[in-house]
């Protein structure tokens, strides 16, 4: 729809290379079979997104930049003051009438993230970061993935609440 594109446009993330990178990524967890662990399909659609995101030359060009400040590992613009990671959700995202979970447990270091989502206006863009500390007041975004058996959805969200370690 034309308010997802704006809305990602407002972001500098470009839809339809967010979707390409979606798609390579659900390719990825594809290829596993029945004989990888257990976690192993979650575990690379989250390894081959990152690394999508981080190898765009496009999102480069529109000031994405690698980030794992705190060991959360992502992109980060700092004209915008985003940063931005990748997460498994379930069946929900992508669905605007649902709330969609993440599929793991988040870290103390994206709880705090989170928490200082909630305590501010979306969207309040400040100058750039002048130091690799100031990403701690970034905004905290997550592009959510989910490959199920017979679809692939995506989102794009900005968490304000956690319940039980989960998004």
């Amino acid at each position: 729809p034309h308010e997802v594109r704006s809305r990602l446009s407002q972001l500098k993330l470009p839809i339809d290379e967010l979707l390409d990178i979606v798609e390579r990524a659900a390719g990825e967890n594809r290829a596993c079979n029945k004989n990888d662990p257990v976690t192993a399909p979650g575990y690379e659609t989250w390894r081959w997104a990152t690394r999508f995101v981080r190898e765009s030359q496009i999102l480069r060009d529109l000031g994405w930049t690698r980030c794992a400040h705190k060991l959360v590992d992502g992109l980060r613009h700092d004209g915008l003051r985003i940063k931005l990671v990748i997460s498994n959700m379930d069946s929900a995202a992508g669905d605007p009438d649902r709330k969609p979970k993440s599929k793991s447990e988040k870290g103390s270091a994206s709880a705090s993230a989170i928490a200082n989502n909630a305590s501010r206006d979306q969207m309040n863009f400040w100058p750039s970061a002048e130091n690799e500390d100031d990403v701690d007041e970034y905004d905290f975004w997550y592009l959510g993935i989910h490959v199920g058996e017979n679809c692939v959805t995506a989102e794009v969200s900005r968490p304000i609440g956690m319940v039980s370690k989960l998004v």
